[in-house]
């Protein structure tokens, strides 16, 4: 009898640790992840592709702007370019697109 309490004792003790553990574990994640997360977002728009990819987008919402005759439609552009500007570097972007958001 004494050796099955202590084998449940035993498998008690590894389901707490476990538990324990992967407590620990979740905590690590909301601490680190965060930072990891925000060191990823900020490698990531140093990065040719992201200044390229949002450059087209504005010029692409740049020649939207000049086909469209609405303007709510346009002052909606005007915002959204706007917006997608609002964390990036305004020296960066050519000549052209500048003109487009004056």
């Amino acid at each position: 009898m004494r050796e099955y309490f202590i084998a449940v004792l035993f498998f008690m003790s590894i389901f707490i640790a476990m538990f324990l553990l992967n407590a620990f574990g979740l905590f690590q994640l909301n601490y680190w992840g965060v930072k990891y997360q925000d060191a990823r977002t900020n490698i990531f728009e140093e990065t040719k592709a992201y200044k390229h990819g949002t450059i087209r987008d504005i010029e692409n919402l740049c020649l939207e702007l000049q086909k469209t005759e609405s303007a709510a439609h346009k002052n909606a552009l005007y915002f959204t370019m706007r917006h997608r500007l609002s964390a990036f570097d305004y020296n960066e972007l050519p000549q052209h697109v500048k003109d487009c958001l004056n």
